[in-house]
């Protein structure tokens, strides 16, 4: 059917389908990335430059260092034996993430959040005849509907003690969390003036928003993330030309029994960055 308006194609090119696993996961398309063309979707990319992923947000994430550190000493703990590299990613990526985003890192029931994480995941590329065939959606031979209620209701007790614990928290948090929280609708959280303050007036946030960009975020830095270094790890064990530069580049850069810094990091070979050819695509487990 061809576009009557200009505000029509507009809608149409800028939109991004959804499956109906991630419209129910992300409460109805209320996060940033699968949200629909409309103020919220215009006005959201500004609250993440200002507020969210700005330059002095990152520059106060004092935690990755130390759980980098904490990383490597697992790694030379196990030094002669095999270990999981999936399950060390996943948790150094999770303790990054939650520090930067959510104040602190939880150690509170892991493997389960964990293993809920990495099952939703699977749901995101998952095939439903719902999705191509909508008068079909009722048909749900997999079992996935009932499994995507009981794992996003871990999640919102999860997200919601999140929220609630810097709602009671009368001290502005200078985190994700706490800067979402003073757009919150009908919030008495204001952090006073500061850069973004323009955007109180025109951009509120409901509470499914603000779990709807934690969900992002608890996907987008988590399990991506940890995939990637998995990829990485696991092509270099398999070419061992490629693994013999990179230590060589290490001792000559770095140094031996020294630490990386972000100084170093410009020295640094860039093959991983090309990151595995599917989002869906993972190595076999290292």
């Amino acid at each position: 059917m061809p576009a009557s308006s200009t505000f029509a194609l507009a809608f149409v090119f800028s939109d991004r389908p959804a499956t109906a696993a991630i419209v129910y996961l992300i409460y109805n398309r209320s996060d940033l990335a699968f949200a629909q063309c409309g103020p919220y979707w215009r006005q959201m990319p500004k609250l993440c430059v200002m507020k969210l992923f700005s330059r002095k947000h990152a520059e106060s994430c004092l935690s990755i260092p130390e759980e980098v550190d904490e990383a490597v000493c697992t790694v030379a703990k196990h030094a002669g034996s095999a270990f999981n590299v999936r399950d060390l990613a996943f948790t150094l990526t999770k303790n990054i993430v939650f520090r930067a985003a959510f104040g602190k890192r939880s150690d509170e029931n892991q493997e389960e959040y964990i293993a809920v994480v990495q099952e939703i995941s699977t749901f995101l590329g998952v095939f439903s005849v719902g999705d191509f065939i909508p008068w079909l959606s009722w048909m749900d031979p997999q079992g996935i509907n009932k499994r995507l209620r009981v794992a996003r209701a871990t999640l919102d007790l999860f997200i919601d003690r999140i929220i609630d614990e810097h709602m009671a928290t009368d001290a502005a948090n200078a985190d994700m969390v706490g800067d979402m929280l003073a757009f919150l609708e009908e919030s008495s959280h204001h952090h006073g003036q500061g850069e973004g303050d323009d955007l109180k007036g025109t951009l509120r946030l409901s509470r499914a928003n603000i779990r709807a960009v934690m969900m992002d975020v608890m996907f987008g830095g988590t399990e991506t993330v940890a995939i990637a270094i998995e990829w990485a790890l696991a092509d270099l064990l398999t070419s061992p030309h490629d693994l013999k530069r990179v230590q060589e580049e290490l001792a000559m850069v770095v140094g031996l029994r020294r630490k990386v810094h972000e100084s170093h990091l410009h020295h640094a070979l860039t093959d991983s960055a090309q990151g595995p050819p599917s989002s869906h695509t993972e190595p076999e487990p290292v």
